[in-house]
């Protein structure tokens, strides 16, 4: 009986030794494939400025429901103020006065 407790002893140890190792190589090829840094090259992007253009923007906003949460004017609105579910607002879009717009450069 005592023989079958040690053997038994070495298989379990040996599986948790196994599983460390395991863990322990995941976790390293894990933590450099997160540090790695990778080369973006970033191409310019054509905005289109004709009345063309910003009317065919101006369409696809009102389509895509665009409008429906953050107003008319892309500016923001609270569009959920609901005491049962909390207060929900939209963002601005705009390049105004604490808009995400003015965060990207057209350029």
């Amino acid at each position: 009986m005592r023989r079958f407790f040690k053997w038994t002893g070495y298989v379990l140890g040996s599986l948790l030794l196994l599983i460390a190792l395991a863990l322990g190589g995941v976790y390293a090829v894990s933590g450099s494939h997160m540090n790695a840094l990778y080369r973006v090259d970033v191409n310019p992007v054509a905005v289109p400025t004709d009345s063309a253009s910003i009317a065919e923007g101006h369409r696809l906003t009102i389509i895509k429901g665009c409008v429906d949460c953050h107003g008319d004017n892309l500016g923001g609105k609270m569009f959920i103020d609901d005491p049962a579910l909390g207060r929900i607002a939209a963002t601005n879009l705009t390049r105004g006065r604490g808009g995400v717009g003015a965060l990207y450069d057209t350029d």
